[in-house]
């Protein structure tokens, strides 16, 4: 007698497992499937066919969603070409720059960082950073305009930029100015000058000057912006031998004069002031860092001499500029800075673009660097106030709290994990969750709240037996909202233009349960994917047609869009037909919401050449365009338990029974799959071998009119047997699906 198992799977919450865990004992795996593309998996852990995508408009490229007012949503595109347009919520374009004006190309617009800031009670700035090109702004002011220009430093009272500063050179590197104000000379004792350098600030002793000319690695000229501190030799009244020593900092107990000895021999020493125009005078009584004391005999003003006391401008066109900003705490911040990639900057709070350290005042700008000498790649604003910095070899978290707001000195590195982050992919937040891709883009990786005090954050890898769908990713995007559709998904794209869909549940700062991935393809390619509150958006090419999508749980093609009723952003031009843009192309049609009209071709103009099928109306207010896709779900066929001897896993078995109960069905394939063995000639594995189609419509139903979503259980015996029998749910038409539950029976 031939022994059978019978098993019904009703919990489909973990999608699709890689490959390997087919015959893995983990109760996971029992709660998804080998295969389940383009399904998305709903909170009651059901399968239904994924939602499709309206059209907004044609555009190359990269768009993203950018929110300058409640309820006010424009979209900065991006374009491969190097343009930049903006769009307003319709379509229409409302500033642009074009072609080759901006460094990125179609391979690199996933580089761009952006964030924007508040200015004042109305403007909206969107700062934009790219590598090798200088950060640029798309200001908009409040009500309609939008300008776009380079990004500058503010100006103080005198009229200097507000920079930031950093010492780059080696630590005993000198720099001497040839006098205090004016146009002066500046020679360094090692190599810094280079060409980019012109127009960039430096501070020798805490004075600005501008660089004017380079004319060697050591040698330039330079504007004082700021009146210089003098030089200083100074006699006193005791030898210097054992009291003063080059490189001592000095200060006089009287006036708090500081220098820096740059001479000492006999009973001179040859200074260099650094905080007072002012000079040492006789009489003052002066002390060094090892305790020298000593009175002052006499002194000569000189021209300033050469100090390592100085810095540079930590991003200008010769050090480079930042590839990734933020906006938190009422700062812009700057990090990824070529020059010193440690490093942090934050903005004057409540001033973006005020960069000058100041006086470490709580409201003053300031850098820091972050330990183990890591590549600062993102600054992320999280959970309970916290700043999360991912670098190329770790992720931090900087503690924020009333009681130690960000400002000078407060900043304090927390490592969460000693992993490193992917350098394109900026992560993203989502309520108390940060997600993010790890440095070998193959996991998908998440940080979250672990309610501790001791160790408030941890991360999670939601991606462990699914990483398979995870292909050298480029983007995130987690819509932080529900519009039309109960559940939370995440979204990564892939190098291939695939997505990597993840269903989650999230509650008090956890992702809770069982973390359900899903592949979604279709005949597009997406370029980007991007998300802000409840939408998501994509930038897809078909062909020819380059377009921005949005998903759409009422539609159930891509790129779809009414024919006869166009977003104003889709009007055709003079002559042309609807589909314009996608001539010569091939699209799937329905009508009356659900009805499929099939396959049809359009012709050079834009124009589709009618088929006078049954019930065709070409003139249909409900007539939808566009692209369809096939959903597939394998599940994982049984596998006897261990017992008496009945030949479990020892020969060719075969699915005798499969039974399937489907909710708003509109037709589907029950089919069996080729599992091998391989041979030259043999199908590759998972093709079709043989199925039962359920059809759209009934005999007695009327093909012209949407078809009935029907409830019901369909049954197939698949023919064929294997050592690993392979059976699969398939929806190759447009239109929903709902599995609710599945059945096998299957032979030992």
């Amino acid at each position: 007698m031939v022994q059978k198992i019978q098993g019904g799977q009703t919990d489909f919450s973990g999608g699709e497992f890689d490959p390997d865990v087919k015959r893995s004992d983990d109760a996971n795996t029992k709660a998804g499937g080998r295969q389940c593309s383009n399904f998305r998996i709903l909170n009651s852990k059901k399968l239904s066919n994924r939602m499709g995508r309206s059209l907004l408009f044609v555009q190359a490229g990269r768009t993203e969603e950018v929110l300058v007012a409640p309820g006010v949503v424009y979209r900065l595109c991006f374009g491969g070409d190097g343009s930049l347009v903006i769009r307003n919520s319709a379509g229409a374009v409302v500033a642009s720059q074009p072609a080759a004006t901006y460094a990125w190309r179609s391979a690199t617009i996933q580089q761009i960082v952006w964030d924007k800031v508040k200015i004042g009670a109305s403007q909206v700035d969107v700062v934009i950073c790219f590598p090798g090109q200088q950060m640029q702004i798309a200001s908009f002011d409040g009500t309609s305009t939008w300008t776009l220009s380079a990004f500058s430093f503010q100006l103080d009272g005198a009229g200097i930029s507000q920079v930031p500063f950093y010492r780059i050179a080696g630590p005993n590197v000198t720099m001497q100015p040839s006098a205090i104000f004016g146009t002066v000379n500046v020679t360094f004792s090692s190599a810094v000058l280079l060409p980019g350098h012109v127009g960039a600030i430096f501070r020798f002793a805490n004075r600005r000057l501008k660089i004017l000319t380079v004319t060697s690695p050591t040698t330039g000229t330079a504007s004082c912006l700021e009146q210089i501190f003098l030089g200083q030799s100074i006699t006193l009244t005791s030898p210097v031998a054992n009291l003063f020593n080059v490189g001592d900092e000095i200060i006089s107990e009287t006036t708090a004069i500081k220098a820096i000895v740059t001479q000492a021999a006999g009973s001179t020493l040859v200074v260099q002031i650094i905080n007072n125009v002012t000079t040492f005078t006789v009489g003052e009584v002066i002390t060094g860092p090892s305790g020298g004391i000593a009175t002052i005999n006499g002194g000569i003003n000189l021209n300033p001499q050469p100090v390592a006391l100085w810095d540079e401008q930590i991003v200008s066109n010769a050090r480079g500029w930042p590839q990734s900003v933020f906006s938190d705490q009422g700062r812009l911040g700057l990090c990824n800075m070529p020059a010193v990639p440690s490093a942090i900057s934050w903005s004057a709070f409540g001033l973006p673009y005020n960069f000058n350290l100041g006086t470490a005042l709580p409201t003053d700008a300031f850098t820091e660097i972050a330990p183990f000498n890591c590549q600062v790649l993102f600054v992320v604003p999280g959970p309970e106030s916290s700043e999360f910095v991912f670098c190329d070899r770790a992720v931090f978290y900087i503690p924020i709290s009333a009681a130690n707001p960000l400002k000078p000195g407060s900043v304090a590195f927390q490592t969460i994990s000693n992993d490193g982050t992917a350098a394109n992919v900026q992560p993203r937040a989502v309520k108390e969750v940060i997600i993010y891709v790890d440095s070998s883009l193959t996991s998908v990786m998440s940080i979250v709240a672990t309610g501790s005090y001791t160790r408030p954050f941890e991360t999670r890898d939601l991606s462990d037996l699914h990483t398979h769908m995870i292909k050298s990713p480029i983007a995130i995007a987690v819509p932080t909202a529900n519009v039309g559709f109960p559940e939370r998904y995440g979204f990564i794209l892939n190098s291939d233009g695939t997505l990597a869909v993840f269903r989650y549940l999230q509650q008090s700062g956890q992702l809770q349960g069982l973390i359900g991935w899903t592949p979604w393809s279709g005949r597009g390619t997406v370029q980007w994917i991007a998300a802000l509150s409840a939408n998501v958006l994509l930038s897809s090419t078909y062909g020819s047609a380059s377009v921005v999508e949005t998903l759409d749980v009422t539609q159930y093609l891509d790129m779809a869009f009414l024919v006869n009723n166009p977003p104003a952003a889709l009007a055709p031009p003079g002559g042309k037909g609807p589909l314009w843009f996608a001539p010569s192309a091939a699209v799937s049609l329905m009508d009356l919401g659900t009805r499929q009209m099939g396959v049809y071709q359009v012709d050079a103009n834009g124009f589709i050449i009618p088929q006078f099928i049954g019930g065709e109306n070409l003139a249909s207010s409900q007539l939808v365009a566009g692209h369809d896709w096939t959903a597939i779900f394998e599940p994982f066929v049984p596998d006897a338990n261990s017992g008496p001897d009945v030949g479990q896993r020892m020969f060719k078995r075969r699915v005798s029974r499969m039974a399937v109960y489907v909710m708003s069905s509109t037709g589907f394939l029950m089919a069996r799959l080729f599992s091998g063995p391989l041979t030259r000639t043999s199908p590759a594995l998972g093709t079709v071998m043989n199925s039962y189609r359920v059809t759209t419509y009934n005999q007695d139903d009327d093909p012209t009119k949407p078809p009935p979503l029907r409830e019901e259980v369909q049954r197939s015996r698949p023919l064929g047997r294997s050592f690993d029998p392979r059976v699969a749910i398939i929806k190759d038409t447009p239109g929903p699906l709902i599995i609710a539950e599945l059945g096998m029976e299957v032979t030992i």
